[in-house]
C-alpha cells in the first residue's frame, strides 16, 4: 500500500513539473492560418502563397516547412530545386508575427503535399498538412513544343468554373502593376474572380523587403479609415490613404473558397517623397541690356524654390550654349 502510495505522489509530481515548466501558451498553442488540400488553376505569371500562423506569439523563424512531390522519388521533374531551403529560383520565404509565408514560384512543378510545422521545444510540435493539385488545360498545349507553352486566359477560366474554383483575372494594363504614390497620396488596387458555386472570400497581403535584407509580410485588415477594403460576391479593392513609407512593396489578392484558391499577379507600390514642381523666385529682366568692357566683371543671381532641391541651368541667348550649372542661392559669374 505504501508503494502504490509513493508512485502516486510521484506521478502527481511529474504532472505538477510539466504543468510549472511548460508555458500554458504553449498548450493552447493553435493556428490561426493553418493549411488545407487546395485546387488551384495554373496561371502564367502568378504563385502560389501558403500562409502559416499560430495562434499565439512565438518566433517566426520556428516555423518550418516540408514538401513531398506527388511525383515517384526517382522523377526528374524537380531536379533543378530539390533543395527546397536553399533555392530562391523556386521558393522565398516571408515572416511577419508568429507567421511564416512559403512562396512556391514553380506551382506546377510542386504539386504535393506541404507541411508547416512548429516546433515549440525538443518534445513538443504542432504541424499542418496540405495538398496542393494544379489544374492546367490538356489540349492548350503542344506538349513536344516547348514554345507553344502559352495559356489563355479565358480557357484557364473555364477550366475554373468546371472545379468550381475561383480565378482571378488580371488587369491587361501594364500600370496597374507597378505605381509610384508620393507619400500622403492614395493607393488604389483591385482583383477580379469568376464565380463560382461556392462563396469567394477575398484576403489581401503585404510583402516588403526591408533595406536590412529581412523579408515581411502582413495580412491587410479593413481600419475603416486609412485602410479601406470592400468585398463583393466575386471582387474585392483595396485603397490605402496617406501612404507612407512603410506600405512600400508589393500586394497580392487571395480568393479563396471551400475548394481551391487564386492568387493575383503582384501589384507593386512606389512610394516617393512629395515633390514641389522648381519656381524660380529671383531672375534677370526681360529685356535687360549688358555693355561688357574687356575685363570687366557682372554677376547674374538666379535662385529657384522646389523639393527636392532643383537645379539651374544658365543659356546664352539664342545659341543656348549651356554655360553653367547653378544649384539653388549659389551665383553665376559670367566674364567677357
Amino acid at each position: 500500500m505504501q508503494r502504490q502510495n509513493k508512485n502516486l505522489v510521484l506521478f502527481f509530481w511529474f504532472i505538477f513539473l510539466c504543468w510549472t515548466f511548460i508555458p500554458k501558451t504553449l498548450l493552447a498553442l493553435s493556428f490561426n492560418h493553418d493549411l488545407r488540400n487546395l485546387t488551384i488553376i495554373y496561371k502564367p505569371n502568378s504563385f502560389i502563397y501558403h500562409f502559416c500562423q499560430t495562434s499565439s506569439s512565438i518566433n517566426s523563424k520556428r516555423i518550418r516547412w516540408h514538401y513531398e512531390s506527388l511525383h515517384e522519388p526517382n522523377n526528374d521533374v524537380n531536379t533543378s530545386c530539390k533543395q527546397l531551403f536553399h533555392n530562391f529560383d523556386c521558393f522565398d520565404f516571408y515572416y511577419g508575427p508568429s507567421t511564416s509565408l512559403l512562396i512556391i514560384k514553380e506551382p506546377d512543378m510542386f504539386i504535393g503535399r506541404y507541411t508547416c510545422q512548429v516546433n515549440l521545444n525538443s518534445t513538443y510540435e504542432i504541424k499542418s498538412i496540405g495538398w496542393i493539385d494544379v489544374k492546367l488545360p490538356a489540349n492548350d498545349i503542344r506538349e513536344n513544343d516547348p514554345s507553344m507553352k502559352v495559356y489563355n486566359e479565358n480557357e484557364l477560366g473555364k477550366l475554373a468554373k468546371y472545379y468550381n474554383v475561383p480565378f482571378i483575372f488580371d488587369a491587361a494594363d501594364l500600370t496597374s502593376f507597378s505605381k509610384r504614390v508620393e507619400i500622403g497620396g492614395i493607393f488604389s488596387v483591385e482583383c477580379k474572380s469568376i464565380e463560382t458555386k461556392y462563396p469567394i472570400e477575398f484576403l489581401w497581403i503585404h510583402l516588403k523587403n526591408t533595406s536590412d535584407g529581412i523579408k515581411t509580410v502582413r495580412f491587410i485588415r479593413n481600419d475603416g479609415n486609412r485602410i479601406i477594403i470592400q468585398d463583393n460576391k466575386n471582387s474585392s479593392s483595396l485603397s490605402l490613404r496617406s501612404v507612407d513609407s512603410s506600405d512600400d512593396g508589393d500586394y497580392v489578392c487571395v480568393a479563396s473558397n471551400v475548394i481551391g484558391r487564386s492568387f493575383s499577379s503582384i501589384r507593386s507600390l512606389i512610394v516617393t517623397e512629395r515633390m514641389i514642381l522648381p519656381r524660380i523666385r529671383t531672375n534677370l529682366v526681360n529685356g535687360s541690356y549688358f555693355d561688357l568692357q574687356h575685363d570687366n566683371i557682372k554677376e547674374f543671381a538666379g535662385h529657384a524654390d522646389g523639393y527636392r532641391s532643383p537645379i539651374v541651368i544658365w543659356i546664352m541667348g539664342v545659341t543656348l550654349y549651356l554655360l553653367y550649372f547653378l544649384k539653388i542661392n549659389e551665383i553665376f559669374i559670367f566674364k567677357k
